[in-house]
């Protein structure tokens, strides 16, 4: 017997390779397409922050120029409007460069000051240019309106003077852009009006109300919302 044959004679060996189970494709596939949902799931949420943040910066756009083109087309004498930005009355007097309320010695009346951003509240600035002397509250103003009062007391200008700039130091710490101030223009005869307010940050900041709302206005006002830009 040669080689070739001995060789040939001997048992051959193989190895059957199974095909994969419908079990194990069934399950390589769900995994993937979890790996699928999870890739677009974080992609949904980038998107989504990408828009809510060009939504954000659009909004604060369209509202900056519609409270210019208002500024302009409305800021009639002792109206609301009066209130932006910084002094403008030059002297003590009723000037319709300054807000008025509707009425005089007409009870309760207050303002929503709106600033452009939020701040540690240092102290709230309030001119006043006409019978000074009515402001007896401050309450911080969040985006829903709830009101937290922040001092209460009477007016640092007192009653009689020709005008005055009244600091005013807020009772606890807290974070706002949105002041309230009340005035109880029945105790102070005339009309009580005011031509400037200014929110001081603790970290020196000083900022001019750009948005304003009344209880009343002898000029033009305009509706408070229901609801606030955080």
């Amino acid at each position: 017997m040669n080689a070739r044959q001995t060789h040939s004679d001997e048992p051959s060996t193989s190895i059957d390779v199974a095909p994969p189970s419908r079990s194990s494709r069934t399950t390589g596939w769900m995994s993937l397409i979890r790996k699928f949902r999870i890739r677009f799931r974080l992609m949904d949420m980038l998107w989504l922050a990408l828009v809510s943040a060009l939504l954000i910066l659009w909004y604060k756009d369209h509202q900056s120029l519609a409270n210019q083109i208002a500024s302009v087309n409305t800021r009639s004498n002792w109206s609301i409007q009066q209130v932006l930005g910084q002094p403008d009355t030059p002297r003590a007097g009723d000037f319709g460069t300054a807000w008025a309320s509707s009425l005089q010695d007409s009870g309760v009346e207050w303002l929503v000051v709106e600033f452009p951003r939020s701040v540690d509240v240092a102290k709230i600035q309030i001119e006043e240019t006409y019978n000074p002397g009515a402001v007896n509250r401050v309450c911080s103003v969040d985006f829903t309106g709830r009101e937290t009062e922040i001092w209460s007391g009477k007016d640092p200008t007192a009653v009689g003077s020709s005008r005055g700039s009244s600091m005013i130091v807020p009772s606890q710490t807290i974070n706002s852009r949105r002041l309230k101030i009340y005035l109880d223009s029945a105790n102070v005869l005339g009309w009580n009006e005011i031509d400037a307010i200014a929110l001081h940050g603790t970290d020196g900041s000083i900022q001019w109300a750009t948005d304003a709302w009344a209880s009343s206005s002898f000029g033009s006002n305009q509706r408070l919302p229901s609801l606030f830009w955080p």
